[in-house]
């Protein structure tokens, strides 16, 4: 085991770790939110601008600026209302063991997740800076297959894509 395997499973362990103690429904619930709240604000923003512009004697910009954080903050309290109450019944019905360990198992895939996209980015640089030697990536039992998770990810990805168009 190289020290970038070292590396590797500490960052895969803090996953399984946090996953573990946060549970599958508040770290899917924690995704969710962002992008829920993310979208949520770009659509409905317009619409609360408008209004916020009129009421409030506000240039444009300002309104959706206001209306963008007040709807994506909005969509963050609901979503998060939602998440304890569906943890708050997890845990009711005596499957708060099994919502761990998914969640560690989430976290663990997160990461994994979040390092195949470092390596990809630092694949792209790294022939000019040496940050991670050949060696080490070749040497390494966990390089490859994490650097290989999120380009799969988006090929299953592009795959659900293509099939649920309607041509």
């Amino acid at each position: 085991m190289t020290t970038l395997d070292i590396a590797i499973s500490i960052a895969l362990a803090l996953g399984f770790v946090f996953g573990f103690f946060k549970g599958f429904i508040k770290a899917i619930f924690s995704i969710l939110i962002f992008v829920g709240g993310m979208f949520g604000a770009k659509v409905l923003a317009p619409f609360f601008a408008v209004f916020i512009t009129h009421l409030f004697s506000l240039s444009s910009q300002t309104a959706f600026v206001i209306s963008f954080i007040g709807v994506f903050i909005l969509i963050a309290i609901l979503l998060t209302m939602l998440s304890a109450s569906l943890q708050r019944s997890i845990e009711t019905i005596s499957l708060g063991g099994l919502n761990r360990l998914f969640g560690g198992l989430f976290g663990m895939l997160k990461n994994a997740f979040i390092l195949s996209i470092l390596f990809n980015l630092f694949s792209l640089v790294d022939t000019k800076t040496g940050f991670i030697s050949y060696s080490s990536k070749q040497q390494s039992a966990l390089y490859i297959p994490i650097l290989h998770v999120a380009p799969s990810l988006w090929e299953e990805y592009k795959h659900v894509q293509h099939d649920n168009t309607y041509e």
